[in-house]
């Protein structure tokens, strides 16, 4: 019997710690964080990003009816393919066809396997993504700083402007009330810590060769 008594929020936070702070340290996090990432590899990423999110959401979307954990925790406004949607638009992108790279690809084949293997296991990816929202509310200004952006083109980055701690606070409450399984937790783990090496892979992938000020 495991005497593990961390909620599922403080493993995932402690889990993923190591793999959370490599992925912010990649030569793309750090141009971006700087200003400094060419205009056309931000709109790659978005590109990529928006793939990730039409993939997982739709499998949330199709679970949720059946899996009661997805239904509880799982909320419509946590959803941003639409903003992607907007955000690409505003750099004059079009989202059909966009090829994923290598790194995207295995992501998205990997949902696809958990999605049908085991459902419950999604909330590890969404956690990521999600979790992510704090961060990157931080950069919304820098990014309409560098690429001249007039009230438009973040709307991932801040999809929820003040009402973000509240909003993060919730989801982690929802989670937390599950009572999931061991065996549930640990799966959910093993998608998060997953979906930083693929996040974490595909922004080496798209910052290779990106200059970063010393």
């Amino acid at each position: 019997m495991s005497s593990d008594t961390r909620s599922i929020m403080q493993c995932l936070k402690e889990e993923t710690q190591t793999l959370h702070t490599e992925a912010e340290r990649q030569p793309f996090q750090q141009a971006l964080l700087a200003g400094t990432l060419p205009r056309d590899t931000y709109a790659d990423s978005l590109e990529q990003l928006y793939l990730v999110h039409r993939t997982l959401e739709a499998a949330l979307r199709r679970h949720a009816p059946t899996v009661p954990a997805i239904a509880a925790v799982v909320r419509e406004y946590q959803f941003q393919e639409i903003a992607l949607r907007s955000d690409l638009a505003c750099f004059g992108r079009a989202v059909e066809p966009v090829e994923a790279l290598p790194p995207v690809r295995a992501f998205l084949d990997e949902i696809e396997a958990t999605s049908a293997s085991n459902p419950v296991a999604l909330l590890g990816y969404h956690y990521v993504l999600e979790g992510s929202k704090n961060g990157l509310k931080f950069l919304a200004d820098r990014v309409r700083k560098a690429y001249q952006l007039d009230g438009a083109g973040t709307a991932y980055l801040d999809p929820y402007g003040s009402e973000m701690r509240s909003r993060w606070a919730q989801f982690r409450q929802d989670m937390d009330a599950v009572g999931f399984a061991p065996d549930e937790s640990r799966r959910i783990i093993r998608a998060a810590c997953s979906a930083f090496e693929h996040l974490t892979a595909m922004y080496r992938t798209l910052g290779a060769g990106v200059a970063v000020a010393s």
